[in-house]
């Protein structure tokens, strides 16, 4: 996508980003709800492409070994959305791109593992994932143009979808309708939000 993106005119034009499905409130509002999905698979820039590569690539495979391959693509998919969801309702009229939302829900879904494995993760949940969180929020708050509430949306979907799709051979059925339950709810929540308000 990011070659495509520079083929036809460079990942840092805002025409060419919306026209390959960059999100943008009014045109989600006008029923292009694939925008929710396909701004995840756009970047502005190659600094911003070659940042989320890396912790992709950081983190993922850890997450996958955790949840198996579909859960991965579940959390990850869902956490795109509620990034882009959160980011819609916060920046309304701004163009945005990014899988940054995404990778945050892929740092709640290890917040998730590691609380209902805290007796094994305690010392790593405390000391490097929730400090890595906090770190990489601040950052989205220091520097301008950053979406961080599609940050924050990401972090809470990716621990809801966790909760939802459930850690194989782990997950209790409880956990489960729980998890849909909660999604189901925020996700009303912030359809309300993005067009009612």
């Amino acid at each position: 996508m990011f070659i495509l993106e520079e083929l036809f005119g460079g990942s840092e034009e805002t025409v060419v980003l919306f026209k390959l499905g960059a999100l943008l409130k009014p045109s989600v509002l006008s029923g292009d709800y694939f925008r929710l999905i396909t701004h995840a698979f756009l970047h502005i820039g190659i600094v911003h492409l070659l940042c989320n590569m890396y912790v992709l690539y950081s983190i993922g495979p850890q997450i996958e070994s955790h949840y198996g391959k579909w859960r991965f693509i579940v959390i990850y998919l869902l956490s795109a959305i509620g990034g882009g969801l959160l980011g819609c309702i916060f920046s309304p009229n701004a163009v945005s791109a990014g899988a940054s939302g995404a990778i945050f829900g892929l740092l709640g879904s290890l917040v998730y593992f590691g609380l209902k494995f805290r007796l094994y993760f305690k010392q790593s949940l405390y000391t490097q994932i929730i400090p890595i969180i906090i770190i990489n929020l601040l950052i989205g708050f220091m520097i301008p143009n950053i979406g961080v509430a599609a940050h924050f949306g990401g972090l809470i979907y990716g621990y809801l979808a966790s909760m939802a799709v459930g850690i194989p051979k782990y997950g209790e059925k409880r956990d489960h309708i729980n998890g849909c339950i909660l999604m189901l709810i925020f996700t009303a929540f912030l359809g309300y939000l993005l067009f009612f308000r």
